[in-house]
C-alpha cells in the first residue's frame, strides 16, 4: 500500500544541470535533480525539486548537429518560482533517457489525473439512468481500466472486488459531495432520491380509495362508478377503505388496482 506523501520513485536518468553532473529523478511527488558529490562522484546530494503543481511545461530541445552525432538531448522543464516567477530549468541527457523520463512523467500525470477521470466517467454512466447495479459498473472494461490507474497497478492485476470497491467508494463520495442525489441500497445500486420520494408517494396514495379520489379530483377528475375488473358491473365508488366487494360476482376489488389503473395521472 502506497501511504499519501510517501515518495516513490518510478524513473532516473544521469543528466547535467546548470553544468552540474547527477540525476533527475521522477517520482510520485515531482521532479528532482540529485547533482554528485564526492571525490569519485558517486554520492547524491538533491540541488532542487519542483512538484506537479509548480511544473507547467515539459518540452525536448535540440542541441543540433552536435546532439544529433552524440544522440543526447536537453529536457527542458517550465516552473513557477515564489521568488523569481516563471523559469526554465534544463537538463542535458541522452536522447533514450530524456524519452523514458517523458514516458514517466506521462504515466504519473494519468495517475493523478485519474480519480478525476473516475468522478466524470461514472456521472456519466449513471445520471441519465435510474436505478444503476454499481457491482455491474465495477466490470465494464473502461471503468476498469481507469480503477486499475488509480490503484496504481496494470488492469490485469485488478481484482473484481477491489474494482467494486473503489466504485462504490467513489460514488459514495459523490453522494456526499452532493454531485450525485441518492443513496447506495442494501443490494449495492445507486438509486436516485427522485425514485425514493416517487415510491414513497405510490405508496400513500394506495392506501385507501378516498386517498385515490382527492388525488383524482386534483388532476380535475371525478369518479362516480367504478367497474368490477372481473364481471364488468358497475359499482358505486367506495368513499374509503381499502379494498371493497363486487356486489354482481363477489370478487373483491382492491385500491391499488384502481391506482395501477390510474397511475399514469397520479404520477
Amino acid at each position: 500500500m502506497e501511504y499519501p506523501g510517501t515518495e516513490r520513485v518510478i524513473a532516473r536518468a544521469s543528466c547535467r544541470s546548470n553544468n552540474l553532473p547527477g540525476d533527475i529523478i521522477v517520482t510520485n511527488l515531482g521532479v528532482s535533480f540529485e547533482r554528485s558529490t564526492g571525490f569519485l562522484r558517486t554520492g547524491r546530494m538533491r540541488a532542487h525539486h519542483f512538484t506537479f503543481d509548480e511544473i507547467h511545461n515539459i518540452r525536448l530541445e535540440s542541441k543540433g548537429i552536435a546532439g544529433s552525432l552524440t544522440g543526447s538531448v536537453i529536457l527542458a522543464i517550465d516552473h513557477r518560482s515564489r521568488t523569481f516567477g516563471t523559469r526554465t530549468t534544463r537538463y542535458h541527457m541522452q536522447k533514450n533517457d530524456a524519452n523514458r523520463i517523458l514516458r514517466a512523467l506521462k504515466y504519473v500525470h494519468e495517475r493523478k489525473d485519474a480519480p478525476r477521470q473516475l468522478e466524470m466517467l461514472l456521472l456519466r454512466l449513471i445520471k441519465p439512468h435510474g436505478k444503476v447495479d454499481l457491482r455491474h459498473i465495477s466490470t465494464m472494461s473502461n471503468v476498469r481500466e481507469v480503477v486499475a490507474r488509480v490503484r496504481g497497478i496494470n488492469q490485469t492485476q485488478l481484482w473484481d472486488a477491489d474494482s467494486f470497491a473503489t466504485v462504490r467508494n467513489v460514488v459514495a463520495g459523490l453522494i456526499a459531495d452532493g454531485r450525485l442525489d441518492g443513496i447506495i441500497n442494501e443490494n449495492h445500486e445507486y438509486v436516485p432520491s427522485t425514485m425514493i420520494t416517487r415510491k414513497s408517494v405510490e405508496y400513500q396514495i394506495v392506501l385507501d380509495f378516498a386517498t385515490i379520489l382527492a388525488q383524482l379530483k386534483t388532476k380535475g377528475i371525478v369518479l362516480q362508478s367504478l367497474e368490477c375488473p372481473s364481471c364488468k358491473g358497475q359499482l358505486e365508488y367506495p368513499k374509503d377503505g381499502s379494498s371493497t366487494t363486487c356486489t354482481f360476482c363477489g370478487a373483491t376489488i382492491a385500491a391499488f388496482d384502481i391506482f395501477e389503473k390510474f397511475k399514469g395521472l397520479l404520477s
